[in-house]
Order: C-alpha cells, then sequence, then structure tokens
C-alpha cells in the first residue's frame, strides 16, 4: 500500500465517523429537546397546581379576615345598643368601638377588592360571593360617614362597577 492509498483509507474512515458522530448529534438533539418539552410540561403542571394552592389559600385568608371583621362588628353592635342612650366614658368607648369595627369591616372589603383587580382571586368565585354583600355595605347609610372618607378606593370602584 502507498501513502496515498492509506491516506484515501483514513478519509473513508474518518467520513463514516463524522457521518455517525453527525447522526448521533442529531439523535441527542432529539432527546434533548424531548427532555425539556417533558421538563416544560411538569414545570407547568407544578405551576398551575401551586397557583390553585396559592389562590384557593388566599381565598380561605380572605373569607376568614371579612367574617372576623362581621363577627367583631355584631359584637361593637350589641354593646353600643346596651350603652345607646348613656353618656358615659364607657358609652363613649363603645360607640368608638362600634365605628372602629365598621372601618375593620370596610377595610377587609377594601383588601378583597385589591386582590380582586390583582387578578390574585378567582373573580367569578369572588363576584358570586361578595357583590351583595358589598352593595349592601352602601346602601346601609350607618357606613356613610365612614365611606365618606373615601379611605377605600377599590371598594368604592367595585361598588360603582356592580350597583344594581
Amino acid at each position: 500500500m502507498n501513502f496515498n492509498n492509506i491516506l484515501l483509507e483514513i478519509q473513508e474512515k474518518l467520513q463514516i465517523i463524522n457521518s455517525f458522530a453527525f447522526k448521533n448529534s442529531n439523535l441527542i438533539t432529539l432527546s434533548a429537546l424531548i427532555v425539556y418539552i417533558i421538563a416544560l410540561l411538569i414545570s407547568v403542571k407544578v405551576y398551575k397546581k401551586n397557583k390553585l394552592y396559592s389562590t384557593a389559600a388566599l381565598e380561605a385568608t380572605i373569607y376568614s379576615q371579612i367574617s372576623t371583621a362581621k363577627s367583631n362588628l355584631i359584637e361593637a353592635q350589641e354593646s353600643s345598643t346596651v350603652f345607646e342612650k348613656k353618656e358615659t366614658p364607657l358609652a363613649k368607648f363603645q360607640s368608638t368601638k362600634f365605628s372602629d369595627a365598621k372601618k375593620a369591616l370596610l377595610q377587609s372589603y377594601e383588601n378583597t377588592c385589591i386582590h380582586f383587580y390583582s387578578g390574585a382571586v378567582n373573580r367569578t368565585h369572588f363576584k358570586s360571593l361578595y357583590t351583595t354583600e358589598i352593595l349592601e355595605l352602601f346602601k346601609d347609610h350607618s357606613f356613610d360617614e365612614q365611606l365618606a372618607s373615601n379611605s377605600f378606593p377599590h371598594l368604592e370602584k367595585f361598588h360603582k362597577e356592580n350597583k344594581e
């Protein structure tokens, strides 16, 4: 064998190796792409599941805050009614407590509306739970003083968008 034949033989073997490597590189690339797509799908599924849990936890917290604020308001209203006609320091304290309880309830609804407008809660679920309650707050004239303070812009916006 002469030197040229050896070079030709080496060149043929290199071409075979290169074509094999090229075919495998495509296979490796394809495999990597498939693994990437599977990982992406799993990540999206986990993200959606976590978002669902997060939304559910937030909605439960909101519900709890509003329920607590309502309970506190009822308790303060009952105490205030007992002292309604009296001018004692305890009567004034109960009146202040009642006013603060109304503000706390309005603030709970304000925070809820903030979550509504930020998209952090399910809008359909939110509307079915709270629209009537919020509209009733604006009809109840005992809240007029607190609402006149303009301290609840998201609550007022929700009311304007949903009033009958």
